[in-house]
This record gives structure tokens, C-alpha cells and sequence, in this order.
């Protein structure tokens, strides 16, 4: 698949979501119980597509001040396009589709673990607390 991200022209929101099962399933995260999830992430996209197709048409609109005049306006779709574009963001990090560090970086700090009751986010806290940082090394492309 080549589909960048938020790339979704010509695509029906029932492809789109077969499209992230396949991408859920090469990470290895795929699992029934995501489809809810995958489908209103595949409708947000949908939408979004749809928004951009109209804003990338005409910026610009214009409406009529009260003396007849054409008044020069942004069009409404940008909100909804930069309000989409955040939840959908939110959606596929829940997912775990995005990448969390910095392209072309390896951290050199080790895998969070989990303490002995099994608190993920207890041991994140913990270790966002010590006072050193993780360090990062350029990756170096063969």
C-alpha cells in the first residue's frame, strides 16, 4: 500500500477501513474488538477527504456586506478540516499507528517496565520523573 497519511481520494470510508485493518494487521495489532473503533477513525477520514476536496476547490469565499459589496472570507470547511485533523491524530495514536519519537532517530534509553502490579503508566510516571533524559543518536541510512 502507498497511501500517505490523510491521503484518502477516491477511497469510500469501507475501503479506508479495510485499509487500516491491513495496517493494524502488519504492526500486529489488529483485533475484532478495534472494528468499532477503526470504523468511526475510517468515517473521520472519510470526512476529512471530504473537507479538504472542498477547501483545496475554493479557499476563499465571499459573502455580501449590507451595502452590496463582495466581502473576502475563509472558508468555513478549514475549522472542520483542523478540528478532523487533530481527532484523527488522537484516534490513530490510541490505535498505535503513529510513530512516538523523532523520524530518523533511535532512542538509547530502555523499554519502560512494567512495575510488580502490572501499572503500565505507574512505571511511564516513574521514569518521566528521574532526572536524566532519554538520548537520542542519529540513525545512520545505509
Amino acid at each position: 500500500m502507498s497511501k500517505t497519511a490523510l491521503d484518502f481520494s477516491g477511497m469510500s470510508r469501507e475501503e479506508i477501513f479495510d485499509y487500516l485493518v491491513v495496517c493494524m494487521r502488519d504492526r500486529g495489532l489488529y483485533e475484532e474488538s478495534l472494528d468499532p473503533a477503526l470504523m468511526v477513525l475510517a468515517g473521520m477520514c472519510y470526512a476529512y477527504q471530504c473537507y479538504y476536496d472542498k477547501t483545496v476547490a475554493s479557499p476563499v469565499i465571499y459573502s455580501e456586506t449590507t451595502g452590496g459589496a463582495p466581502k473576502p472570507l475563509l472558508n468555513p470547511a478549514f475549522n472542520a478540516l483542523s478540528v478532523l485533523g487533530e481527532q484523527i491524530r488522537k484516534y490513530l495514536r490510541d490505535l498505535g499507528l503513529v510513530v512516538a519519537k523523532p523520524a530518523g532517530f533511535v532512542s538509547q534509553s530502555k523499554e519502560v517496565a512494567p512495575t510488580s502490579q502490572g501499572d503500565r503508566l505507574a512505571a511511564m510516571l516513574e521514569t518521566v520523573a528521574q532526572p536524566r533524559m532519554a538520548v537520542y543518536k542519529k540513525r545512520v541510512k545505509n
